[in-house]
C-alpha cells in the first residue's frame, strides 16, 4: 500500500511441537542474537529486529488418538522479526523522474503572454502526456484494492499540471475578455508560487518520513 515506500516484516517463527509450553520454556538471547552483515535485500534496508518468545495457541489433537480435534494446547514460539524498508529517496526520485520533469515543464507557462496560446498551453498538455505515462508503468498490486501511495502521487502530479492548465485559462480570459494585463500578469506570478509550493507540500507529506 506504501508503494514505493514500503516497508514488510520478515518473520521467522519456531516451534518445539513436542512439549507444551508449561513442559519446555525457552527464553531468547536478544543480546547475542544479531542480523549478518551479510545479509542484503536489492532495493531495500535492514532497519531493526526483535527477538522475541511469543505462547502460540491453538486447537490441535497433534495426531494422538482419543484426543479431539478441539483440544486446546499452548507451546513455545520464539520469533525474529526483521524490519526491512524502502531505500527512500534514490528509488523515490528515480521512479518519479519523469512525473517531476512534467511538473517543471508545465509551470514556466506562467511567464508567457496568455495571448501566446501555443506555448501557454502547449508546456501544460505535454507535461500531462508525460504524466500520464509515467503513472502507466508497472507496480504491484494494492493490497485489497486499495490505492498505492505512488499512485496518489501520481494523481498529484496530473492534478498540479491540470490546474496549470486551468490557471492558463482564466489568465487569458483575464486577459481578453477583461482587458486587464496587469492583473492577468499578477495572477501569473502568483500561480507560479502557489502551484509548486502546494505541489512540494503535499509531497512532503506523501514520501518518504511523511505520514505514509
Amino acid at each position: 500500500m506504501n508503494f514505493p515506500f514500503d516497508r514488510h516484516l520478515l518473520m521467522a517463527s519456531f516451534e518445539k511441537t513436542v512439549h507444551q509450553r508449561g513442559e519446555l520454556l525457552f527464553v531468547p538471547d536478544e543480546e547475542s542474537s544479531p542480523v549478518s552483515r551479510r545479509i542484503s535485500t536489492a532495493g531495500y534496508a535492514v532497519r531493526q529486529y526483535h527477538v522475541v518468545e511469543n505462547p502460540h495457541s491453538y486447537q490441535t489433537s497433534r495426531g494422538w488418538p482419543g484426543i479431539p480435534s478441539t483440544e486446546r494446547g499452548i507451546w513455545w514460539q520464539p520469533r525474529l522479526a526483521i524490519e526491512i524498508v524502502a531505500r527512500g529517496w534514490e528509488q523515490f526520485l528515480l521512479i518519479f523522474q519523469a512525473l517531476f520533469v512534467a511538473v517543471a515543464v508545465a509551470l514556466p507557462a506562467c511567464f508567457i503572454k496568455p495571448i501566446q496560446v501555443d506555448p501557454h498551453f502547449g508546456l501544460g498538455v505535454g507535461g500531462l502526456f508525460t504524466a500520464v505515462a509515467n503513472g502507466s508503468g508497472e507496480r504491484p498490486d494494492a493490497r485489497d484494492g486499495g490505492v498505492l501511495a505512488g499512485d496518489l502521487i501520481i494523481l498529484l502530479g496530473i492534478g498540479t499540471i491540470f490546474l496549470s492548465l486551468a490557471q492558463s485559462t482564466i489568465s487569458l480570459w483575464i486577459y481578453e475578455t477583461r482587458d486587464d494585463p496587469g492583473l492577468s500578469r499578477q495572477f501569473d506570478r502568483v500561480s507560479f508560487w502557489t502551484l509548486p509550493g502546494c505541489f512540494l507540500s503535499s509531497l512532503a507529506i506523501l514520501g518518504p518520513g511523511g505520514l505514509l
